[in-house]
């Protein structure tokens, strides 16, 4: 009864919010294939941002020409002592040291290497990566990117950053954009992979990559279609208008059978989304205490119109264009703001 009655809901928001209302009718079979796969239940916690005290240990790996090379990002936490929220260390030769024939990863962030790359341990700010390969192809190589929690299950525990969402996003990525880290190790276990566009045969260095990407950790949900930090109608909307095409390059491409989008938007991708309803992210909230008053007030006006690579600030929220920090605290940020002020984790009245 409870699936139902979120099933008829969800049916009259996007009545209400899609522009072409007679489509629905018309295509009244095609919207049963969609709502039927749909089921209770939420993937992510509501209201979910970066903890600063939840553990996470993840590691970013890029397979090419049968070798591979690891990035981990990990939380400052009980294992990891005097770790910081960034980077590992234990990879910094990656970046000239490398021997011939190894593919390599380092920061996208100019004039960093990444094991520079830490922010302090609240920080929202994406991690950027590039995968190069230092030496010659003779043909056409694929080339994948791998995702694994190192200690998943072991005797340290579960550092998987707590429940919070995780995503990759590469333009490399030969279907949709950004890759649901969480639900593609769910489908395939430790170490899921996602194909990247092959690598050309030629010569190749340590600074030529052949992929990049970014990964949000707790500030990113994957089916948030129209990037406004919420999963709700309006996505819906953007799904059902991809749903059912010929395979190819769709914003409704969540997901697939291995939990990487696979060019069709189908019941894979409808039952993403569904996991992810009406979840969402609450940025301002900087003292993750659950509500924005006078104390992130206070947190946002401390960073104001700071701004560079040098260092993070808690206080940048989000771009002019994608919703995510771009290391800067300027209008943009305080507009952000101001759309949850006084909202309270603890009182519906304010979400």
């Amino acid at each position: 009864m409870k699936t139902q009655s979120k099933l008829e809901k969800i049916m009259r928001e996007v009545k209400e919010t899609a522009k072409d209302s007679w489509r629905f009718v018309k295509d009244n079979a095609k919207i049963g294939a969609m709502l039927v796969v749909m089921s209770a239940g939420s993937y992510f916690a509501e209201n979910a941002r970066a903890d600063p005290n939840t553990a996470g240990y993840l590691t970013i790996g890029n397979c090419l020409n049968s070798h591979k090379r690891n990035l981990n990002m990990n939380r400052n936490d009980g294992l990891f002592l005097g770790a910081k929220d960034g980077f590992d260390n234990n990879d910094k030769n990656a970046n000239g040291n490398q021997p011939s024939g190894y593919p390599n990863c380092f920061s996208d962030i100019p004039g960093y290497h990444f094991w520079d790359d830490v922010r302090s341990e609240n920080s929202n700010r994406p991690y950027y990566a590039k995968f190069s390969f230092n030496g010659k192809l003779t043909e056409s190589t694929q080339n994948q990117v791998e995702f694994s929690f190192p200690f998943l299950g072991s005797e340290y525990g579960d550092y998987d950053f707590g429940n919070l969402p995780i995503s990759f996003e590469s333009g490399r990525l030969i279907y949709g954009k950004v890759v649901d880290v969480r639900e593609a190790i769910d489908k395939q276990g430790n170490n899921a992979r996602a194909d990247l566009i092959n690598v050309p045969a030629g010569t190749y260095d340590q600074w030529i990559p052949f992929g990049e990407g970014r990964v949000d950790i707790g500030t990113r949900l994957s089916a948030d279609l129209n990037s406004d930090n919420k999963v709700d109608s309006n996505d819906y909307s953007i799904l059902y208008n991809d749903f059912g095409k010929p395979q190819g390059v769709y914003k409704g491409d969540i997901s697939g059978p291995n939990g990487i989008p696979d060019g069709y938007v189908n019941s894979y991708d409808v039952n993403s989304l569904n996991r992810q309803w009406l979840c969402e992210i609450i940025l301002p909230d900087l003292d993750n205490n659950g509500k924005v008053d006078f104390n992130d007030f206070s947190i946002l006006a401390n960073d104001w119109g700071k701004g560079g690579h040098e260092e993070q600030y808690t206080g940048d929220i989000t771009d002019a264009n994608s919703g995510l920090s771009d290391g800067y605290v300027n209008w943009h940020d305080l507009r952000k703001f101001n759309e949850k002020w006084l909202w309270d984790a603890e009182d519906p009245n304010t979400w």
